[in-house]
Formats: structure tokens, C-alpha cells, sequence
């Protein structure tokens, strides 16, 4: 069972809307879950955002040994 890195540090961003406590735990526990699959994560990065009814979602993602992994989704609505 892995134990390192159960919960690494989430920051949430939001450009262009406000940034709620609700918003901010949805991410969070979306994230949680992530350390099983990607077991040396040191910090995660949510950056959301919207601009002309778009809405996108970026994740960063940190790893010891300076690696780095990015997704980003975008749902026009």
C-alpha cells in the first residue's frame, strides 16, 4: 500500500469567475485520488477558467525528479 504523498498540496486558480469554497473541495477531492495511479506527486495545480460561455479545466501536475504533467478540457456551454 503506498503511503507517500497520500495527500499532496492542491492550489486552485479560477480566471474570470469567483473562486467558492464549493468549487475549491470539488477539485480538491477530484485530485485526491490521483497519488494511487501517480504515486510520487508533490503538488497539484487547478487553474479553471471561463471566457465567452467556454469553460476550461487545467491540471498541472508536479513529480519528484522535476517532472511535470499537464491535461487540460475544455466544454463549451
Amino acid at each position: 500500500m503506498q503511503t507517500a504523498n497520500v495527500n499532496p498540496q492542491v492550489t486552485v486558480t479560477c480566471r474570470h469567475m469567483a473562486l467558492t469554497d464549493a468549487i475549491r473541495d470539488y477539485a480538491g477531492k477530484k485530485i485526491e485520488g490521483l497519488h494511487l495511479d501517480y504515486p510520487r506527486i508533490i503538488e497539484a495545480r487547478v487553474i479553471l477558467d471561463v471566457q465567452n460561455h467556454r469553460q476550461t479545466a487545467e491540471i498541472l501536475l508536479f513529480f519528484a525528479n522535476y517532472i511535470t504533467k499537464a491535461a487540460t478540457n475544455t466544454h463549451a456551454g
